[in-house]
This record gives structure tokens, sequence and C-alpha cells, in this order.
């Protein structure tokens, strides 16, 4: 459809639309694709979308919700309805803008908390352009009222107080859980040892699927390792396979799923070149050179 432009507004005609959509993928820790809000500019509004991260945070009521947008300097306070925010604003074609775009809470003595902010440089143009946004690019960091080097956001997220200094970390649940690997044959793990930052952790068996669960310092990172042995009649157990991965703990619980592919096969007792898994199927001693 042509848009018919006033004769009365001559600008208008030299304007042009620019919308630009915001997406975040939101963690954990571990990695899922969901929105993180939009943000769509035109020649005469601008308007956004609530960030999924900061509209999910139970301890935010949204009506204390606000954003401010910068562009080329000029500041512009929003109008919220609902979980959508905008404000009139002019825009010359075929230029660069500076755009920052600031969610704040608003408190109730009358002061304001700085929750988060996102800045881009902008080409407006005759066409449309569509950034894809990370959540790494949306910052709250620099937002630390109280200097204990945990930002305004994750306090609202933890349920701590942003105002008082305290750096006492929190735990957050870890849970792993994988299958036996392929190559490995059911009889031949009978032991299972599995640790979360260097603590032992027991082991959930199903059949061949495996649980563990234990738990870390919230922004922390932490070290999981889980090893499959075979315990022989001796009394020794020999180790067919093992996986360590590092993860970072964050302000939500952390899953990590292993896969065939995050364990290492190639223990060799013996040092003769032939794993103690290949020694095991091949039925060779895998403790003496051969």
């Amino acid at each position: 459809m042509k848009t018919v432009f006033p004769k009365n507004k001559k600008w208008l005609r030299q304007s042009r639309t620019l919308c630009i959509c915001l997406f975040a993928f939101l963690l954990s820790s571990c990695g899922s694709d969901e929105s993180n809000g939009s943000i769509e500019i035109q020649a005469d509004r601008l308007s956004l979308t609530m960030p999924d991260r900061i509209r999910q945070v139970r301890e935010l009521a949204i009506e204390t919700l606000e954003a401010v947008a910068t562009v080329d300097g000029q500041q512009y306070e929003l109008i919220r309805t609902g979980e959508q925010f905008t404000v009139s604003i002019t825009l010359a074609s075929n230029s660069d803008v500076n755009v920052s775009i600031l969610f704040r809470e608003r408190l109730a003595d009358g002061g304001v908390l700085d929750l988060a902010s996102y800045s881009s440089s902008l080409r407006v143009g005759t066409a449309n352009q569509t950034l894809q946004v990370f959540n790494d690019e949306f910052n709250d960091s620099p937002f630390d009222i109280d200097n204990d080097q945990i930002s305004n956001l994750v306090e609202r997220e933890e349920g701590t107080d942003p105002f008082v200094f305290d750096t006492r970390p929190e735990n957050r649940n870890i849970s792993i859980s994988f299958s036996l690997p392929r190559i490995i044959d059911d009889p031949q793990v009978t032991q299972v040892i599995a640790t979360i930052a260097g603590t032992p952790r027991a082991v959930t068996r199903i059949g061949n699927n495996f649980q563990i669960s234990g738990v870390a310092t919230t922004r922390s990172a932490v070290t999981i390792e889980v090893i499959l042995l075979q315990r022989l009649a001796s009394g020794i157990s020999l180790v067919l396979a093992d996986a360590t991965q590092t993860v970072t703990s964050g302000v939500q619980a952390v899953a990590i799923d292993l896969t065939d592919d995050d364990f290492n096969f190639d223990r060799d007792q013996d040092g003769d070149g032939r794993t103690n898994l290949e020694e095991l199927q091949n039925g060779t001693d895998p403790f003496r050179r051969d």
C-alpha cells in the first residue's frame, strides 16, 4: 500500500523509515534462541517492547519500569503502555544516528535504578535494517550502585538488595545427564565417578541413562568431571572414558547434557598403544604390554 503524505509536511516526504528488530539469545548458560524484545524506529516515532530478561524478573513490578532513548545526544523518555514503550521523534533520511536505550526502575522514593542498556550506530536509509543482538550486547555490568561487583539487574534477579554491599554468593543447582556412549557395551561400565567443583556427587543410573546433581557458587567457573570405569575382579578400577567441562554458574540453574563427543576414550593403562577399552573388548590384558 502506498503511503500518502500531507502536502503541508514536506519533511515527511524526505524521511525514510528505519525498522530495527533486536533479538537476543537468553543463559545459561547455557544457549536457547529467545527474543529479547524489539526496537522500532520510524521517521516520526520510536517504540520498543520490554526485553524478556527484564520482564521475567519477579522482583521488578512492570509499573516501575521505564525506558530512556538517546538519539544523537537528544534524550527521550518513553511512555509505557503495558510492555510497550513509545515516543515521538524526528529523523532525517540518509544520515547516521547513534541510538542508546536504557532500561531503569523507578523507586518508591522517586529515585531510579539503572538496569541495562544497548547502544548502536545506525544508518538511516531507504531500506529497513534488521539486527540480531546477543545477551552480552544488552549490557547490565556498568550498573552496580553498591559497587559489590554484582550488577543491579543481577541483584534484582537474585532477590538481593542492590543498595547494600554484599558479596556473599549464593549457590545454583547444576545437573548433568548423559547416556552410555555407544562405543561401550553395557556390562563394561560398572562404576561411575562424578565431581562438581571438586566435590564427589552421587550418580543415579536408570538403564543406560545417568543423572548427576550438585550445587556451585553463583557467578563462578565450575569444572565438572565424569569418569566411566570397570571394577575388575581384582578390586582394581580401570578407566574406560572420561569427560571434563568447565562452565560458568550464573543466576539460573545449569543443565549439562553430555554427548558421546564429550568423552575421551584414549586411556591406556599399560602404554602399549591400545586403549583400555580396546583391550577389554579384544580380551587382552590392559595391565600388560603386548
